[in-house]
């Protein structure tokens, strides 16, 4: 995680040289094997979203990667449930950007997890 924060914090430095400010910028972190993330990283980045999201504004892209078959076997395009799941606990950490396939699902999914917190 430290090493993202770390080419995030580059990135925005260098963005902001150009004159492109941090309230014009979504991170990604490239969820899959990016970065040289592994299964482990990937869930690591999953679970401490929130403080990804505390120091930057950040898009998450996870839908139907490679990482979700690897843990359930699936293949591509079934990965719903999987990627619902991580729409899921990212929702639950309070992140604000996703980037899904099934945008449909995710926003009845989301619809019903706002509704329920709300009750």
């Amino acid at each position: 995680l430290e090493q993202l924060k770390d080419f995030f914090n580059a990135q925005q430095r260098l963005l902001q040289g150009y004159g492109i400010g941090a309230e014009r910028v979504l991170f990604d972190p490239a969820l899959g094997y990016a970065y040289g993330l592994d299964l482990a990283g990937n869930l690591k980045v999953i679970n401490e979203a929130k403080t990804l999201s505390d120091d930057f504004p950040m898009l998450y892209g996870y839908s139907q990667k490679q990482f979700i078959g690897d843990l359930t076997g699936s293949i591509a395009p079934g990965r719903l449930a999987g990627t619902q799941a991580v729409t899921a606990h990212l929702a639950a950490q309070g992140v604000d950007f996703v980037r899904v396939h099934e945008v449909a699902e995710a926003k009845q999914l989301l619809t019903m997890l706002n509704q329920i917190w709300r009750a």
